[in-house]
């Protein structure tokens, strides 16, 4: 398969972009195609501009599909598929080519302990990419210390190796490996896209649903049985935290868990020192007072550790072979 062409139209001079792209073939979903198109060219599309797009695909006699899109603020993809793209080009053509064979992968039903695992955590993260549609800063910090309360709390198994990180607890294997890491998985399958967005503080991660997403929430019940209703109601105490505030608290229970597994006398003094003095030199930006209150809110929305799971490790302490 390959693009027979690419025409657009008058519009393209002023704000309102558009451009059609004509394939040999009828089985092309138009929706998809305008995800790589714009995920492919590396550029973010916001919620009101995702509404503003629109596809028509119209048939013509000899079997030809031409897409047609609409939208505002695209002229960086555009400007891709205009200048011939070779590489832009290749990506979508092959990603669509791969798709077929991609679903065959994501209705496996996991055997190994690592597939299961893997499948809890794409699960979490989609749980957690989903509650925060409504929101505008779910990105990587924000997104490991929701991911990192949610397992140690509930106890879901994510055999996570997290370590005292400047931000607070954090795997990056699990999260950023290129091979089995959430973020490298979720694109794989097409769960969600990590999509990296120019601000003026600097460069941003924002998590975009992607073609199978739908298949994934819908199979996140499954995945946590009972413990389902449990997850997406700490989720949704979590997710209005904004994102100093995510390490805030999961730096306070990360070490008020790993005094409680170590069998040391726990208070919030104690917690508080741990929390300024043995975790980061960048912690000391906080003050005590507000400490004090997150622990408050802590207890009364019942986020308080038990113990369990493991401890988080200094930087240069040896990571538990496995995961």
């Amino acid at each position: 398969m390959e693009i027979l062409s690419v025409r657009p139209s008058s519009a393209i001079a002023r704000k309102n972009i558009q451009f059609s792209v004509v394939f040999p073939c009828r089985e092309v979903d138009s929706y998809r195609v305008t995800e790589l198109v714009f995920n492919s060219a590396k550029f973010y599309i916001d919620p009101v501009v995702r509404n503003i797009i629109q596809n028509r695909k119209d048939f013509s006699d000899d079997s030809m599909l031409k897409i047609k899109f609409v939208g505002l603020n695209v002229s960086t993809a555009i400007q891709s598929i205009l200048n011939k793209d070779e590489k832009l080009t290749k990506e979508i053509l092959s990603s669509l080519n791969n798709d077929r064979n991609l679903e065959n992968d994501i209705e496996k039903i996991p055997e190994t302990r690592f597939q299961k695992v893997l499948e809890k955590r794409l699960a979490l993260t989609s749980l957690v990419i989903n509650e925060s549609k409504k929101t505008e800063d779910l990105g990587r910090v924000k997104l490991a210390k929701i991911f990192y309360l949610a397992d140690q709390h509930l106890n879901l198994g994510m055999e996570g190796n997290y370590t005292r990180e400047a931000a607070g607890p954090l795997d990056q294997r699990l999260i950023y490996n290129e091979n089995i890491g959430i973020e490298a998985q979720g694109e794989r399958l097409s769960y969600f896209n990590t999509v990296e967005q120019n601000k003026r503080q600097g460069m941003r991660v924002r998590y975009v649903p992607s073609t199978n997403f739908k298949y994934i929430l819908e199979r996140s019940e499954k995945i946590f049985i009972d413990k389902y209703v449990n997850v997406l109601s700490l989720l949704r105490k979590l997710i209005p935290l904004n994102t100093e505030q995510s390490e805030i608290v999961a730096t306070l229970y990360a070490c008020w868990n790993d005094l409680l597994i170590l069998k040391k006398e726990v208070t919030d003094e104690e917690i508080i020192f741990d929390f300024l003095n043995k975790w980061h030199s960048s912690k000391s930006r906080f003050k005590k007072e507000k400490l004090f209150k997150a622990l408050e809110w802590m207890r009364n929305e019942e986020i308080v550790p038990l113990g369990i799971g493991r401890r988080t490790l200094q930087k240069q302490d040896k990571i538990p072979s496995g995961f």
